[in-house]
Order: C-alpha cells, then structure tokens, then sequence
C-alpha cells in the first residue's frame, strides 16, 4: 500500500514536471523512468538517475518573472481520523459543560448556606427546664390570676425553622424592616386622611418574644420597640397612636402568651384593650366582671412548624371572657352584608385541635356584632387574627362592632366607614404583619 501511494506521488510529480518543461520550450523525454523496486528509487533512461534527478529546484533567474512554484506531497485524506477528532471535541465540550453545572452546585448550595446563617444562629443544646404550666381543670366560671411562666431569658435554646424553641416555650426571631414599617405606616395615613372626623387608632401589638426571649432577640435589630416606634413616627397627626407594651410588661408573670402558638391569650388581649380604653376615652370594664373559662389541650402554630416534643407533651390552654352585654354577631362575606349566619363571640364548645377558633370563629371577611349598649359609637377593627382575643373586649363599650379582615375584604375601607356611620377605626395587628406581602396587599387595596 506504501508502495502504491508513493508511485501515485511521484507520477503526479513528473506530470506537473512534464508541463513546466513544456511551458518553457524544453525538450520532453517521452520514455518514461523506471522503478527500480530493489532500491525502491527511480532510474532514467541512462540508468543512472534516481529520484533526485527528476526533482528540480527551480532556477534562480532574476530576469524571469515567473514566481518558483514549490511542490508539496499531497497526504491521502483519513476519514477514520476525521471522525476522531470530532469525537474528540464533543467530548472535551461535554467536559467542560459538566465542569461548569459542577462549579455552579457549588456557587448555589456556598450562597444557600450563607443565606441561611445569616437567617440563623447558632443551635445551642436545648435545656429542658420546668415551667408552670395550667393545671387540666375543666371550664371554670371565676376569672384566675394564673402563676408566672416567664423562664429565665438567658436559658439555653434551640432555633428550629426559624422558631426560638426554650424550654417549655417556643418564640418566633422578630426583625425590624424600617421600609416595610414605613410603608404600613403611610398606607393608614391614606385611609386616615379619606375619613376626616372619625377617630383612628392604631396599635401595634408586641410578641412573647419581646418579654421572654434572650435578650440578643430583643435588642439592635430584634428590638419590637424600635420596631412601633419607627411605624409611629411615620403616622400623621389625625392617626392615634396606642402603646400597649409597657401595660403588657407589668403583667407579663401572667398568662399573656401561648408558648405552643403565636397568638397572645385573651388575658394578653384584656390588658391591651384596657391601654385602648383609656386612649379612646371609655372605661373599660375589669376583667373580674367577665364570665370567663378555658378550654384545655391546645397545641399550637409552633408546634406545627418546629414537631417538638416538649411542646406537645406541655400544651397550652384557652382562657377566655366573656363580653358583659348581650350579643348577635353575623359573618359576612362583603360589604352588602346580606346573607349572613350567625356564631357566637365566645365558643366555650370548641372540640377542634385549634382552640384559638373559640374567640369570634377564626378569620372572616366581615363580622356584625350588635349589642345592648346604647352610647351610639360604632367601631371597625381592622386586623390579622391578634385581633380576634381582642374583638369581644370591644363589645363592652360600642353599640356595634364591626371587624375586618383585610385579607378576605374586597371593598374601600372609607366607602364601607361613611356607609354604615362609623365613628372610631382601630388598626391593630402584631409586629410581623407589616412584613406579611399577604396582609399587606390587602390592606393596601382597601385602604388605597
């Protein structure tokens, strides 16, 4: 084969040689050279040349001005070899494809572990401690002062899913966030600003963490005090700012928060509209004149998020009390209010898992409560379901209650106010419902 290709080489040599001599005028000597196949070289006719005889570098003459062509052996074309190196290219381009989805598992799960440090602090080793917790009596009709349940705020912790868990009492980490803050802040002075002589309120109601969280959780960027006071700065003049903290703080030995869920108790909500009344010019009514009562294993939102065990083997209950006029609430699901069904303020008969559905039946679009009291003042409760303990507290000094929850609310919140003769608006909703794009997109777009 090796011979083959080299005479098909030589013979297209002699050719192109052959037609050069031609162009030039020279004499052609037309008896082809012989292969000497023992010297595998070329013989002439003379039988002395070789293969050198018949491979002329071209002469060097200046007054020519034809450019010296140099011969190059041509290689037979491999097809083998061709496919190859295309194999060989779509692997490398594989490889590097593969390099890089590698490089970019590694920058995504580098930047997801950041992320959730920064969210994060460090798990410590949980201390199960022992903390008061309600004894399982059955519904009782006399109001109780219930011993302490603050733990000791330095105690050891564990943070799952983001929830503070502490001995017996699981809290979620607050952040302040000055924009959303302020945002909600305007988004009342919109409304306040529609409604000119009906008196509006506003009150931001603080979390367990605020009282018996570590104190890293309730100082710099934790701190729910700066947190109201950045909303509060940002109201106008015509909104009512009411500060429940510190009437909460003298009573925080009591039962104010659950430690399975994040709601505050009905008690947390008595002292709270006890601030409300003094702001809003009524006296409200002591908490010794409720009819009141509590529904027993009650395990809460924290346990959900966090299945843990100490939470479940130390449930919560239920206090409630009940409002001391007469009541008829109907739940509407808008503003037409037609249609309605009735419920009951106060559910003493609960047997869901959820007790908290015992103070006005969960979240509704509308509730009408209409009572007994004859002062003519009517107000609207706007609020996530922190408002729902609060609601019945109400029902002592208003002739009609309305509450509203701006999440399932499809109507102008001024256009329902004028409607219906409203005299006083309360905002009141817990510090992470500024931060909830949920809540706040329907606030905006009843208030707006």
């Amino acid at each position: 084969m090796k011979n083959k290709n080299k005479n098909e080489n030589v013979t297209n040599f002699l050719l192109k040689s052959r037609l050069e001599k031609e162009n030039k005028g020279e004499k052609i000597n037309v008896t082809p050279p012989q292969f000497n196949k023992k010297t595998n070289n070329l013989k002439s006719n003379d039988g002395k040349s070789s293969k050198k005889d018949f491979i002329k570098e071209p002469k060097n003459d200046s007054k020519s001005s034809k450019v010296p062509i140099k011969l190059i052996e041509a290689k037979p074309y491999n097809k083998n070899s061709s496919k190859a190196n295309k194999e060989n290219i779509k692997n490398k381009i594989t490889a590097a494809l593969l390099i890089l989805i590698a490089l970019l598992i590694i920058f995504v799960a580098i930047f997801r572990a950041k992320m959730q440090t920064e969210k994060k602090e460090e798990i410590t080793t949980i201390q199960k401690q022992t903390e008061t917790v309600a004894p399982n009596n059955s519904v009782s009709q006399t109001t109780q002062t219930t011993k302490p349940t603050a733990p000791t705020t330095e105690a050891k912790y564990e943070i799952k899913s983001s929830i503070l868990v502490q001995g017996t009492r699981a809290m979620e980490i607050y952040y302040v966030s000055p924009k959303s803050l302020q945002r909600y802040a305007g988004t009342l002075n919109t409304f306040a600003n529609k409604v000119p002589g009906v008196n509006v309120y506003s009150i931001i109601a603080p979390t367990s963490v605020e009282f018996y969280g570590p104190s890293k959780y309730r100082t710099g960027s934790h701190s729910q005090i700066k947190g109201i006071q950045i909303a509060s700065d940002a109201m106008n003049s015509k909104i009512k700012k009411v500060y429940v903290r510190d009437n909460l703080e003298k009573h925080k030995n009591e039962y104010l928060y659950f430690r399975t869920d994040h709601h505050w108790t009905a008690r947390g909500a008595y002292y709270a509209y006890e601030t409300f009344a003094s702001s809003a010019g009524f006296s409200h009514v002591s908490l010794s004149s409720h009819q009141s009562g509590r529904l027993n294993d009650f395990v809460g939102s924290y346990y959900r998020y966090t299945k843990d065990d100490v939470l479940k083997k130390n449930p919560d209950y239920v206090e409630f009390f009940k409002p001391t006029t007469s009541t008829t609430a109907t739940v509407y699901n808008d503003a037409s209010m037609t249609g309605g069904y009735e419920i009951k303020v106060i559910n003493d008969g609960v047997t869901a898992s959820n007790k908290y559905l015992a103070f006005i039946g969960g979240d509704h679009a509308l509730l009408k409560i209409k009572t007994n009291v004859s002062n003519g003042r009517k107000i609207v409760l706007i609020k996530e379901s922190y408002g729902n303990a609060f609601a019945p507290f109400l029902c002592n000094n208003f002739s009609e209650v309305y509450v509203v929850d701006p999440r399932k609310f499809n109507s102008k919140l001024d256009t329902f106010v004028k409607n219906n003769n409203i005299t006083d608006v309360v905002f009141l909703n817990y510090t992470f419902a500024m931060s909830n794009p949920t809540y706040m997109k329907g606030l905006t777009a009843m208030l707006v």
